[in-house]
């Protein structure tokens, strides 16, 4: 007999008004039969299965329309009959686990963490603790913020021998508290973190951060000291260490460990930035010039002058007459060929290191000022008084440094410059602020233009090469019988400063 699906249907909505509901299941089971894809026929069965008790009929029946919504995207629908499987099966596993996933899929975090939880209590009743930590873990990514079950499941791995995801995990735990204010709680997860892995960076990074915010730096430091000290070449915690005892705004140690950063990354000298300023806030300012001294050569190679100008600035803001910052600044624009300001910064030298008595440094000043604006006869008298111009100024040869970044130090080791009333250091002696000597340079070729453009600016080139004049002719400007050779040297001076 043909198979007619209209009549069926019939026929088993009249047992349903009849109230013969097996009757019913048995017209419905025909069509399910015949068309397997009917999925609403397939839930009216489902459904009167249910109400005469056959639970197991009718579950299966839900698991097939609820496999198929899953499959073609149709998560709601999925939903709804999973939904009707547990209030048939409350205790199942498996329909628990797939609304988790479901709800997860959705973003119902509240709905999915709750049968997560569910499924987890499950496996950890049973001993299934793998899964139970699988399913754990699956609620952590879903509700980051949760940290109360982070920290479950760092201690469900330290129960299964599992240290590296448990300090991970107890690290995100700390990560989630600090950004919510909660620095003493993040501290006790990041402490848990390093008891298992003392030496773990973001632990380590997330500790110094929650110290920072309650204003304790210093216990970060510690801790991060001994860790460092466990692993000396470890660049990455040599960087935390200078960064821990910056924000513990201790200098000394800051400068310390800052030396130790760039023993292992020459490239890491801008560091010592912040411990300069560090100083200057102190009140420290002869530490501070020190420590910009130290990098200030360094900086101009990797042509960040710009950085330079702006902390000398800042140094002399806070004391305009400091004659070791303003020697530095006549450096910075020397090596910018900025002259309008390098003439500048020569006359505020000069008047500083008047005031402090520093005779050297001013006349350096007003022998440089002679040289780049010799039209400035007013200078001579003070200059004479000194001594008249610096033979030593043009004596030690300046080491080249590339203008244009194409090589840097190898290795930079930051040297502390040590100034004194008389005179500057060696390490920031007049080698790195004058020329070759003002005497009649040797017999040697010029570089051509192009070659020095190549090269990159360099105090030499400027000095020596465009500025290449004795001390016997400065002094004879003011005082030798040859006008006329006077004058053409004055021509000449004028020139090579255009």
């Amino acid at each position: 007999m043909a198979f007619d699906k209209v009549k069926i249907l019939r026929t088993a909505e009249k047992y349903l008004e009849l109230g013969k509901i097996p009757a019913a299941i048995k017209e419905y089971s025909q069509v399910v039969q015949q068309e397997p894809d009917d999925f609403t026929t397939l839930n009216t069965l489902g459904d009167l299965y249910a109400r005469v008790g056959n639970q197991t009929a009718a579950v299966s029946c839900f698991h097939r329309i609820a496999h198929h919504y899953r499959e073609q995207g149709f998560s709601l629908k999925s939903i709804a009959m999973y939904k009707k499987i547990d209030r048939l099966q409350p205790s199942s596993i498996e329909v628990a686990s797939s609304l988790a996933d479901l709800y997860a899929q959705q973003g119902l975090v509240v709905e999915a963490r709750a049968h997560y939880l569910l499924v987890a209590d499950s496996h950890s009743r049973t001993g299934a603790t793998n899964e139970a930590l699988d399913t754990l873990r699956k609620i952590a990514d879903l509700d980051p913020q949760n940290t109360e079950i982070r920290t479950r499941l760092a201690q469900g791995y330290l129960k299964q021998s599992m240290p590296a995801e448990a300090a991970a995990c107890f690290m995100e735990a700390g990560n989630s508290l600090l950004e919510r204010g909660a620095f003493d709680n993040a501290l006790e997860a990041f402490s848990k973190a390093l008891e298992i892995r003392p030496a773990d960076h973001p632990s380590l990074s997330g500790l110094l951060a929650a110290h920072s915010a309650r204003g304790t730096a210093d216990e970060a430091a510690e801790a991060i000291e001994i860790a460092a000290a466990n692993y000396p070449d470890d660049i990455e915690l040599l960087s935390m260490l200078a960064k821990a005892y910056v924000e513990a705004e201790d200098a000394v140690q800051a400068e310390r460990a800052t030396g130790e950063l760039l023993a292992k990354d020459s490239s890491a000298h801008l560091r010592y930035v912040d411990v300069a300023r560090l100083y200057l806030k102190g009140g420290k300012t002869a530490d501070a010039v020190r420590v910009v001294g130290g990098i200030a050569e360094q900086m101009l190679a990797a042509r960040e002058e710009s950085q330079l100008l702006e902390l000398l600035d800042e140094l002399l803001t806070c004391d305009s007459d400091n004659v070791q910052a303003l020697r530095l600044l006549v450096r910075a624009h020397w090596w910018q060929r900025d002259m309008e300001n390098l003439k500048a910064a020569l006359d505020r030298l000069a008047e500083a290191a008047q005031a402090a008595g520093l005779d050297s440094d001013e006349r350096y000043a007003l022998t440089q000022l002679r040289r780049l604006a010799p039209e400035r006869t007013e200078l001579l008298p003070r200059l004479n008084e000194l001594g008249g111009p610096e033979d030593a100024a043009g004596n030690e040869p300046l080491p080249e440094i590339d203008a244009l970044g194409e090589s840097t130090p190898a290795a930079f080791q930051h040297t502390e410059f040590e100034f004194e009333s008389s005179s500057l250091s060696p390490e920031i002696g007049e080698s790195e602020f004058e020329s070759h000597s003002f005497a009649a340079m040797p017999d040697q070729e010029v570089e051509s233009s192009d070659k020095r453009d190549e090269r990159g600016f360099t105090f030499e080139t400027v000095v020596a090469e465009e500025l290449a004049t004795s001390v016997a002719q400065i002094e004879g400007d003011h005082g030798g019988n040859d006008e006329a050779r006077n004058e053409a040297v004055r021509v000449q001076e004028l020139e090579s400063v255009d």
